[in-house]
C-alpha cells in the first residue's frame, strides 16, 4: 500500500475499564494498518478507566495512544440519550489524523479492518466509507463502529450532533444530503458485543 495515511481512531467510554483495553485497545493495536493515533474520550471524571488506560501506555498529552476526560459525565448533563455522541465529537476534533473512525468500547476490529478501508480514500472525490451489508448508510443502516470519514467531512452536516442513540445514522444521513461521496466496504471486519453485526444494530 502506497497510500498510508495517519488513521486517527475515537472511542467514547465511561467508567468501563477493562471493557475499552479488552476490546477498542485491543482491537487498534492489533491492526496490520499501524500508521494510527488511538484518542480514548472518556464522558466524565473516571480515574479506574484512566488508570486502566495508562497501565497499558495512553496517556493525557498529544501521542499516538490519548486518554482525555471531559469536564462532566455529558451523556447525564444533557439528558438527550446521546450515548457517547459528546465524547465522538470531541474525539473528533482532537484528531491528527487525515482520516478519522470510530470504535465504540466494546466493540472489536478485525486485524486488517483499517488497512481494508483505507484504500477506498485513493479516490480523492470520496468522503465517507461505511462498512456493513446496507447501503445507503443511515439510520438503522449504519453502526458507529463502521464509520470512517476524511476529517474535513466534520465541517459538514453539523458534525456529530446530540441525535439520542440514532447519532451516527443521523450524522451519515446529514452528510449524503450535503453532497459528501460514500463508498461502501461489503465484506463486515467489525463485531458488536451485543450479539448483533453490523447494519442489523440500528443506530
Amino acid at each position: 500500500m502506497t497510500y498510508e495515511p495517519l488513521v486517527t481512531v475515537v472511542t467514547s467510554s465511561w467508567q468501563r475499564p477493562t471493557t475499552v483495553v479488552a476490546h477498542a485497545v485491543a482491537s487498534v493495536n492489533r491492526q496490520t494498518y499501524k500508521r494510527t493515533e488511538h484518542i480514548v474520550v472518556i464522558d466524565g471524571d473516571d480515574p479506574k478507566t484512566v488508570v486502566a488506560l495508562r497501565t497499558v501506555g495512553y496517556r493525557m498529552c498529544r501521542g499516538s495512544r490519548r486518554v482525555v476526560e471531559l469536564g462532566r459525565n455529558w451523556s447525564s448533563f444533557s439528558g438527550d440519550g446521546g450515548f457517547g455522541s459528546t465524547c465522538r465529537m470531541v474525539g473528533g476534533w482532537m484528531a491528527a489524523g487525515d482520516l478519522i473512525t470510530w470504535l465504540d468500547d466494546d466493540n472489536d476490529y478485525d486485524p486488517q479492518h483499517i488497512a481494508e478501508m483505507v484504500p477506498f480514500f485513493e479516490d480523492g472525490t470520496v468522503g465517507v466509507v461505511t462498512n456493513g451489508p446496507a447501503f445507503p448508510a443511515g439510520v438503522g443502516r449504519t453502526d458507529t463502529s463502521g464509520i470512517m470519514c476524511r476529517a474535513e467531512v466534520l465541517k459538514v452536516g453539523g458534525s456529530w450532533l446530540l441525535d439520542g442513540y440514532e447519532g451516527d445514522g443521523r450524522l451519515v444521513e446529514r452528510w449524503a444530503q450535503a453532497g459528501v461521496r460514500f463508498a461502501e466496504k461489503h465484506n463486515p471486519t467489525f463485531h458488536l458485543t451485543n450479539g448483533y453485526h453490523h447494519g442489523a444494530h440500528l443506530g
